[in-house]
């Protein structure tokens, strides 16, 4: 028989006898497991018998932290659990690692046999608390069991309101997992208080509206003495926490059944819909953000709310975000923005304490269809920055949202140049890769903002997308690369596709290629490809040209001069004592299958003008070319003015008596009229130019371009020498009047000495 096999299986190991060994029948397997302990968990009633006899065995020692009473509740052996209990050396009491009973245990699994088993043993007790604080009835209570509830609530020692390590009640613990049965049990319960906090101050009702249990929560409503508008250390009440009903239904339809909390709490009068928490934030302002992602109407809940709630549609929290901005966050129910939009007394553009606005909130999270409405309304600024610089563009960009980059590239004009300013290459690649022009109408472009901050990786990816150079000058590639040697070269390239490439090389290792922006006249007269003898031969007052024709190309070359005063301390120099050239060149490359002059192409520009970018042809090059002349000869024009009103002064401090001012004077009339000169022999020389340009190399427009600078480089310098001359003509005038008056004066004297002279000698 089953039971003769089990006492067979110990007789050979265990001993009645007397053993010198105390610890032979505690002895146990490789895994720790004590006999004792293995019989009970097993359910060997005769064998646990048979091994209680043995009175040097410890029943309460544990294997694995548990003992063998402990086993037999794990595995509910009611009759071996009367068997332990019945040998007064077992603690019926006796605890696990987590300071949990037997009792604790057989309350929680619903051994109603076992628990009964146990309240009759007066050594057990029945409110004993485990490490977290909990007592056989704090678990009941959450595991639902009306039964061993009653029976625990029977027993006097029974405390039905005892709190757990975390403050929480029986009935806390049953109105969370909406067992009515328990809370109505519970609640006739004179020793039960229905508002009992926790430690975070949430009371039973607060913990069964947020899990919308609302027939406990009508039952919680009942008494007198409920608080139902009672907050918790979080400030929230229980019809803020009624709005996480809407978490566990996330998209999915939005039913009036799942309003039923919200209905029951709002029907109460102490209950204020527009209570805040410590955050701010509103019941409102949690269903907005608990609301699924659907198309649907606007929630019955959102309607009794709002008939409530009404001033709170614009109010902020603590952060100072709005109901907007959490609705453009969550992206949650098109109906709600679309509700919010419409009303007057809502901003589109709030901005919360760190400057964010509801658009950037959706951007932020990636909410398109959101983004699509608020760039709808009016008010809304696409280009509004936070506290940290970020635009919603950029937040798009940092969170990979391509679909919202798209849509908000269009109505950003910023985000680009704060990328280019602040170095982050990763962003303004996948900007740029979006389709974000990478030009803009007022000329501060991108690329100039990434020069003037020296964001030399920035600059070429800029490059790289066809970037426009117009408007740079050298000295600001030159500066931002460090580069002030006079013998250096900016060399700059332009593929067909209108991709750009910068770099500075050596003047010694220039090769004709692409655009040269050369520091100085002498480094360019040195490249092998810009020296003609000629050049250096020539009237330094004129303007040089020169057409070299070569086996592939022809190679243009234009060299000018303008008149530069040196300034030298405590020395007199003529206005005109310095020139200072400027000189281009270029290709002209003509297809071999083509014979149409409008074919021609420049290419290969060298240039020592400040332009740092490539002209769309030579036209366009010499255009500059004389642009740059005349700003030389505006410049010099002004010293002189500079010079004249020196003049005045002395004029004014002589009074006509200074001999040599006349002379200087008529210094600067000679000088004005040989610059004159020189200046009609620039202008015929390009004039010359251009007519022999465009006869060979007709391109359109050429003329136009060519002649138009010329005439405006003649207009303008020629009237700034008009008025440099008519102010030295003033001036001789008025040196020559205030002259004669001196004389005048001293005539007058000497005239007046002889009469009296004669009247002495009558």
């Amino acid at each position: 028989m089953p039971q003769k096999k089990h006492v067979r299986c110990v007789q050979p190991v265990i001993s009645l006898e007397p053993s010198h060994d105390d610890s032979q029948t505690d002895a146990g397997d490789c895994n720790g497991r004590q006999l004792l302990s293995q019989a009970a968990e097993r359910g060997d009633e005769q064998q646990v018998e048979f091994l209680l006899k043995d009175r040097q065995l410890d029943p309460n020692s544990r294997d694995n932290d548990c003992t063998p009473l402990l086993r037999s509740k794990l595995k509910n052996h009611r009759r071996v659990a009367e068997l332990l209990l019945a040998d007064s050396r077992v603690d019926p009491n006796c605890r696990d690692s987590n300071g949990r009973t037997p009792l604790s245990h057989a309350a929680e699994r619903g051994i109603g046999e076992l628990v009964i088993l146990l309240l009759k043993n007066s050594r057990v007790d029945p409110d004993c608390r485990d490490s977290n604080g909990r007592t056989p009835l704090s678990r009941a209570a959450e595991c639902g069991n009306g039964v061993l509830v009653k029976l625990l609530l029977a027993n006097s020692r029974v405390d039905p309101d005892c709190r757990d390590g975390n403050g929480r009640t029986p009935l806390s613990r049953a109105a969370e997992c909406g067992n009515g049965v328990l809370v109505k049990l519970l609640l006739a319960n004179s020793r039960v208080d229905p508002n009992c906090r926790d430690s975070s101050g949430r009371t039973p009702l607060s913990h069964a509206a947020g899990q919308n249990h609302e027939h406990v929560v009508e039952m919680l409503i009942e008494p007198a003495r409920l608080k139902p508008e009672s907050k918790d250390t979080a400030g929230r009440t229980p019809l803020s926490w009624a709005m996480n009903c809407f978490v566990q239904g996330s998209y999915t339809k939005v039913t009036n059944q799942d309003c039923g909390v919200v209905k029951l709490l709002l029907s109460q009068d102490t209950v204020d819909p527009n209570s805040r928490d410590q955050e701010g934030r509103t019941p409102l302002s949690w269903a907005i953000e608990y609301l699924p992602r659907t198309e649907d109407n606007l929630p019955s809940v959102f309607d009794l709310l709002l008939n409530r709630s009404r001033d709170s549609l614009k109010s902020k929290d603590c952060y100072g975000r709005t109901l907007l901005s959490r609705a453009a966050e969550t992206g949650k129910r098109t109906a709600v923005l679309d509700f919010l939009l419409k009303r007057e007394n809502v901003d589109p553009d709030s901005s919360d304490n760190a400057g964010r606005t509801p658009l950037w909130w959706a951007a932020k999270s990636g909410r398109m269809t959101v983004v699509e409405s608020l760039l709808a309304r009016k008010g809304v600024n696409p280009e509004s920055m936070d506290n940290d610089g970020h635009t919603p563009l950029l937040c798009a960009i940092d969170n990979e949202h391509t679909v919202i980059i798209r849509l908000l590239i269009k109505r950003d004009g910023i985000t680009l140049h704060k990328l280019a300013q602040n170095g982050t290459i990763a962003s303004l690649r996948s900007l740029l890769e979006s389709g974000n022009d990478v030009n803009d109408a007022n000329g501060n472009t991108p690329l100039r903002v990434a020069l003037e901050k020296e964001q030399l990786g920035i600059v070429q990816l800029l490059l790289r997308h066809s970037a426009h150079t117009e408007g740079i000058m050298s000295a600001e590639w030159l500066h931002a690369y460090n580069e002030g040697a006079s013998d250096v070269v900016l060399e700059l390239s332009q593929m067909s596709s209108g991709r750009k490439s910068v770099q500075i090389v050596e003047a010694r290792r220039v090769k004709i290629y692409y655009c040269r922006l050369f520091s100085s006249y002498s480094t360019w007269s040195g490249c092998l490809a810009c020296n003609p003898k000629v050049v250096l031969e020539r009237n330094r007052s004129d303007i040089f040209h020169k057409f070299k024709i070569c086996k592939d190309y022809d190679v243009v070359f234009v060299v000018g001069s303008f008149p530069k005063q040196l300034q030298v301390a405590d020395q007199e120099l003529s206005p005109a004592s310095l020139w200072t050239e400027c000189a281009i060149a270029w290709k002209m490359l003509l297809p071999s299958n083509s014979t149409d002059k409008t074919c021609w192409k420049s290419t290969d520009h060298f240039s020592t003008l400040p332009y740092g970018w490539i002209p769309d042809d030579g036209a366009e090059f010499f255009a500059l070319f004389v642009c740059r002349l005349k700003e030389n000869w505006l410049e010099f024009c002004a010293t002189g003015q500079e010079r004249l009103s020196r003049r005045r002064l002395d004029q004014l401090c002589a009074k006509g008596n200074s001999a040599e001012l006349i002379h200087c004077l008529a210094g600067d009339a000679r000088e004005w009229a040989e610059l004159r000169s020189a200046l009609r022999g620039q202008i015929q020389a390009a004039k010359k130019f251009a007519v022999k340009y465009c006869r060979k190399y007709d391109q359109g427009n050429s003329r136009r371009t060519m002649h138009l600078a010329i005439d405006q480089f003649n207009t303008d310098v020629n009237e700034q020498i008009n008025r440099l001359d008519q102010t030295v003509k003033d001036l001789l005038q008025f040196e020559f009047a205030w002259v004669s008056i001196n004389e005048a004066h001293k005539s007058t004297k000497i005239a007046t000495s002889m009469n009296r002279l004669s009247w002495v000698t009558v």
